[in-house]
């Protein structure tokens, strides 16, 4: 079994503005997840270029029939203007190895700190 392409959307909540520089790490058992290679980036930087989108493709070392039908991560946002913010998924394992199953985290919306201005944001 293969996990999939998990992939993104991070905009800041009020503006829905993209963020750069926010650093996003996906974790599994507490601790950021190898990639399928080395081109892959964990934690992954968003910038303007890729308007907010973020993408992983994790391996989880283990033979496929040791491996549950699903495999739970953390996604952490990071970013010195921003509260941080967690989330959980769960994402099912693919046993047919379907190259063409991704697995799309809702839309995180990330708020500011208190203080800080939103005007650093890119705007369209």
């Amino acid at each position: 079994g293969i996990i999939p392409h998990i992939m993104g959307e991070v905009l800041e909540e009020s503006t829905l503005s993209i963020v750069p520089d926010i650093r996003i790490s996906l974790l599994y058992n507490n601790a950021p997840v190898s990639m399928v290679d080395s081109n892959w980036e964990n934690p992954y930087i968003t910038r303007n270029a890729t308007r907010g989108y973020y993408h992983f493709w994790p391996y989880i070392n283990g033979d496929s029939e040791g491996i549950a039908d699903s495999v739970k991560f953390t996604i952490i946002f990071e970013h010195p203007d921003f509260e941080e913010r967690k989330i959980d998924i769960e994402v099912a394992v693919n046993r047919k190895k379907d190259m063409g199953k991704n697995f799309h985290v809702p839309l995180t919306l990330l708020k500011l700190k208190p203080g800080k201005s939103p005007e650093f944001l890119c705007q369209d």
